[in-house]
């Protein structure tokens, strides 16, 4: 059935999956359908929340809408790339988040303190303060996916750059994964599933794209 319908996309739930139909600019995504080049500009007037779906494998359909995948392509990431010295990769993350900070839509004060204090954790290799802190993240903040949750699929993305200390972050980071995994209750499905993805290596293009950059 249609889940939630917005301007330039629209989430199915699939069982325990959202696919997420989208125009180009939203970039790819791990459970997305990147709606071809004159694709209807809003969705909401063709895929209403609570709409029957049915699926195939040449597409989907409901009562008014037709959405054929049959020649879509499919998208890989890029590998991930090797990493900046550490002092290059705090400077550029400082003018990211500076940036954010004077342009934001939200006021992302909360997000950099529990940021900052699981950043701590992870340094030290605290594994239960980091634990305790990803845990309590879960589900805070503003916005369709709240902040918080953003902040923890960016966390889990840069646990997977090749850096010194790697071996050492694995304990930590399945860890964080059944932690999170075990918390998804407690926050909105879209925020979930995307919390799902980040934590079993699933990350969407704009994110990658700024991991990279740093």
């Amino acid at each position: 059935f249609v889940h939630s319908s917005f301007r330039r996309a629209c989430n199915v739930a699939l069982g325990d999956t959202l696919l997420t139909l989208h125009a180009g600019d939203a970039g790819a995504q791990p459970a997305g359908l990147q709606l071809a080049a004159g694709s209807p500009q809003d969705l909401r007037a063709l895929l209403r929340p609570g709409e029957r779906v049915r699926c195939s494998a040449e597409g989907m359909r409901t009562e008014h809408v037709v959405v054929c995948w049959r020649h879509a392509q499919r998208w890989w990431p890029a590998p991930v790339p090797a990493t900046a010295a550490p002092q290059v990769m705090a400077a550029r993350a400082g003018r990211c988040a500076q940036r954010l900070r004077t342009t934001g839509p939200i006021d992302l004060a909360d997000v950099d303190e529990r940021c900052a204090a699981l950043g701590r954790a992870c340094r030290a290799d605290d594994r239960p303060r980091a634990v305790s802190i990803a845990r309590d993240m879960i589900g805070r903040g503003d916005g369709l996916t709240p902040a918080c949750d953003d902040a923890l699929m960016g966390f889990f993305a840069g646990l997977e750059v090749d850096a010194p200390g790697l071996d050492q972050r694995t304990p930590l980071r399945a860890e964080l994964r059944q932690a999170v995994l075990a918390g998804l209750i407690r926050t909105t499905p879209m925020a979930a599933q995307g919390l799902r993805m980040a934590a079993n290596g699933h990350h969407c293009e704009h994110l990658l794209a700024l991991r990279a950059a740093l």
